[in-house]
């Protein structure tokens, strides 16, 4: 599909340590989704949103997409479906479901300069990748703490973080179905360790694990 302007938001926000299962069809059977400008090359994408919306199931929007489903005259919003001017991050009621619509910017938070360095979030970035991450807890695995470059991959009771940054980070995981309050280390790559609280992970640059 035409990705617009965002070519290569799915994998920045992965980066993100947002998990993302990707999919060819239009996901109905899901809780939550996430759609971006490719969901435009489906010719029924605005009924299908529609429908999944009066289910009661929460989309998160990107920020060019939003602007399209302003313009699309078969869209019938309870509310207008756009970020305001400054905002990185609205949350809009729609049907039974609701609609979080999401700045481009803060995907771009995982971009690195020509000698490998990523800009620190500023504060009002810091506190919508927060409120981000926070509604996708309601979903999937995530992390609150995690800095940009840093992705998650659930596996059913377990979870992988990996760290594609050239720092050592410190993290803690939302809570998993299926996993204890406390983890256990399945793998990890060298330097790479399990805190004593068995919930902290310590990771070195470029460094993995798997917890349970």
């Amino acid at each position: 599909s035409d990705p617009g302007n965002e070519s290569y938001i799915f994998d920045e926000i992965g980066m993100l340590g947002i998990p993302e299962v990707p999919t060819a069809e239009f996901p109905a059977k899901a809780r939550a989704a996430l759609f971006t400008y490719h969901a435009l090359g489906d010719a029924n994408f605005v009924p299908e949103l529609m429908e999944f919306l009066r289910a009661g199931k929460t989309a998160f929007v990107s920020e060019e997409l939003a602007h399209e489903l302003n313009l699309d005259p078969r869209l019938e919003p309870d509310n207008k479906i756009e970020l305001p001017k400054g905002k990185l991050l609205e949350t809009i009621a729609e049907g039974s479901g609701k609609i979080i619509v999401f700045s481009d910017s803060l995907a771009k938070l995982t971009y690195v300069d020509n000698k490998n360095r990523v800009a620190q979030p500023t504060d009002a970035e810091r506190e919508a990748l927060d409120t981000l991450r926070h509604a996708v807890a309601n979903f999937t695995v995530t992390s609150y703490d995690a800095p940009p470059r840093v992705a998650i991959f659930p596996m059913g009771g377990r979870a992988a973080v990996a760290n594609f940054t050239e720092l050592p980070i410190a993290i803690r995981l939302t809570a998993l179905s299926g996993m204890s309050s406390r983890y256990q280390k399945v793998f990890a790559t060298a330097g790479a360790r399990l805190a004593s609280d068995g919930l902290t992970i310590h990771l070195p640059p470029h460094g993995a694990m798997v917890v349970e």
